[in-house]
């Protein structure tokens, strides 16, 4: 049996509601009225979430585990899916900032914009962005050495500044464009970024890859190698695409410009160019 549990945001918060206790693993077990009455924090107050949520519960034959549907604008309500382990969660609308941070397992599906610090610190699981996200997706907090260490986040449309930050591993993979610093620091994982990107990339990388469009400007210490097509291409690329983003014009049989950096940093990383020739 798959539990299904439809809420939808009543009224819209005036002011930042933390939501980390909606998670599809916790509710599992809920009745509506134990989840009308978990508490949140308001503002500086606490406050039942059944203040702005009402729905129902359904079960189904088909499948099996818990899905989380929240119908609204969220963009003001914090920490969604935080710590979530397993499940799926659907937010029909946008979401508010650190959504899917420490993420362990599972999938979100967000199906407008996301705040900042999209799946910050995940280890595990898979976002999916159906807009555009905000800055510091995958990111460390400030203070943190070690940024999204496992996991996948797919953006549909564009991203914000530091993207992958201090980044250990997993995927994130953006459809659109994104602003400066991709990859500040990155240590492992990779990151994919189909349209434009900011100045600055790969800043500080110690290792890991980045995947762009020819012609962006790298900075001085990363430095070319060869025109190859790496062998994990193939399979990224067949991943990226069964997670619902589609890479336009990015072919099987893709060449990349392949350079090593960040020099000052030991140049274990890479960055790759797709080659249009």
């Amino acid at each position: 049996m798959k539990r299904i549990i439809d809420l939808r945001l009543t009224q819209t918060p005036r002011l930042p509601l933390e939501a980390e206790r909606l998670r599809p693993d916790l509710l599992a077990g809920m009745s509506l009225e134990e989840i009308y009455a978990l508490p949140l924090l308001y503002g500086n107050q606490m406050a039942a979430a059944g203040e702005f949520l009402r729905g129902e519960i359904r079960e189904m034959e088909d499948g099996s585990g818990a899905c989380l549907i929240l119908r609204g604008d969220f963009a003001r309500v914090k920490r969604l899916g935080q710590g979530m382990q397993s499940g799926e969660l659907i937010i029909e609308g946008a979401s508010g900032f650190h959504t899917g941070a420490e993420m362990e397992g599972g999938r979100i599906i967000i199906r407008g914009d996301a705040g900042d610090w999209l799946g910050a610190h995940m280890t595990g699981g898979v976002i999916q962005v159906l807009g555009n996200a905000g800055h510091w997706a995958g990111a460390a907090y400030r203070g943190k050495m070690q940024g999204m260490r496992g996991g996948a986040i797919i953006i549909n449309g564009n991203a914000g500044r530091m993207t992958g930050s201090k980044m250990r591993g997993g995927l994130i993979a953006v459809r659109g464009d994104c602003l400066e610093f991709p990859g500040y620091c990155m240590n492992a994982g990779t990151i994919l970024v189909a349209g434009r990107s900011g100045r600055h990339i790969g800043s500080g990388m110690v290792r890991g890859t980045i995947i762009m469009r020819e012609g962006h400007e790298l900075l001085p210490t990363f430095y070319r190698n060869c025109t190859y097509q790496p062998p994990f291409w193939q399979l990224l690329r067949s991943y990226i695409e069964e997670q619902g983003l589609m890479l336009d014009g990015w072919d099987a049989d893709c060449f990349f410009e392949r350079y090593s950096g960040e020099a000052l940093c030991g140049g274990k990383g890479e960055v790759l160019l797709r080659h249009s020739a």
